[in-house]
């Protein structure tokens, strides 16, 4: 039996890979800073093979003595620690520049952990943001203007990525960079923008938009965890994985879809809001490097994902 130690564990995402692995026979130790009695039960229940352990990453070196007094049998030949946990001050992504390096040092720490109590494989989960920022780092600055609010979690997170390449044992330990492209699934409660749109259609509020012209990428909660397991089984150490649909749309469309779903009986007003953000190029939620090294494919089609995201999380709208 497969074990995963899945660090965030308590987030839609990290979460969302919990119940997926264990209800494919793995054996998971999910870390998260609340308490156990404080998680909503959509999130994490009570699981045969499932181990809580209360801890604020700050003291992730910690974790080896908690596992030898607790929790040592839980540990596989085949154990893999998806890395998921990140925060700042206020947000996940805030604008604190010393909150957001501090998740660095942490990284680097639970991947020394993972070596020391022979953890197979190390998967750093990436954001989409990422990619946004590589393009920003090749601007000129007195000459572009391009803003975006999540650059400083992102440049964090670049950091990190480098930190793990410079520091890792590779007899020790295999090294995987994953990044997944927009996630929707049941009991998403997140304030993002796709989840906002929906709501307001099924309410017939009024949507005051931007141009929405840049690709974007969503894919289903549901696929998204069987990718992050795929790589964990069949991923090669220092590739980079992005794990997406397969069919990136322009951002419009996705939001014409949900009207179209649910009958919105307003206009679409694309020219409310303007941004002046650096996109995305199509290519850059490319997954056929996840398809090949692992055999993933996405099974759930956005009018699906979007779907079932209403019937759990907005069904008495």
């Amino acid at each position: 039996m497969n074990t995963a130690i899945v660090s965030g564990a308590t987030g839609f995402i990290g979460s969302t890979l919990v119940n997926y692995l264990l209800n494919n026979k793995y054996k998971v130790i999910a870390l998260g800073r609340k308490s156990f009695s404080d998680i909503k039960l959509s999130r994490l229940k009570p699981h045969e093979n499932l181990i809580y352990i209360k801890i604020d990453m700050e003291n992730i070196s910690n974790l080896k003595n908690i596992l030898d007094k607790n929790h040592k049998k839980f540990i596989t030949k085949n154990s893999f620690f998806y890395h998921f946990a990140w925060g700042g001050d206020h947000s996940l992504s805030d604008l604190k520049v010393k909150s957001q390096l501090k998740n660095v040092i942490w990284t680097n720490e639970a991947l020394n952990i993972s070596e020391e109590i022979g953890i197979k494989k190390f998967i750093f989960v990436g954001t989409m943001e990422e990619e946004f920022t590589k393009k920003y780092l090749d601007l000129n600055y007195k000459e572009d203007s391009f803003y975006n609010r999540h650059v400083i979690y992102a440049l964090a997170k670049l950091a990190a990525r480098k930190t793990l390449k410079a520091s890792f044992n590779k007899k020790n330990i295999k090294i995987i960079f994953a990044t997944n492209s927009h996630v929707m699934g049941p009991k998403d409660d997140r304030d993002s923008f796709l989840q906002t749109t929906l709501k307001k259609v099924l309410l017939n509020e009024d949507l005051i938009l931007a141009p929405c012209d840049q690709y974007f990428d969503v894919i289903s909660s549901l696929d998204c965890a069987r990718a992050y397991r795929l790589i964990g089984e069949r991923g090669r150490s220092f590739e980079n994985y992005w794990i997406g649909s397969g069919k990136p749309r322009i951002l419009k469309e996705y939001v014409k879809i949900i009207a179209q779903m649910y009958s919105y009986k307003k206009s679409l007003n694309f020219s409310g809001l303007s941004i002046n953000e650096i996109p995305l190029n199509k290519n850059d939620f490319s997954i056929e490097n996840l398809k090949k090294d692992t055999g993933f494919n996405p099974s759930m089609t956005f009018e699906e994902t979007v779907k079932l995201l209403q019937e759990t999380t907005f069904a008495k709208l």
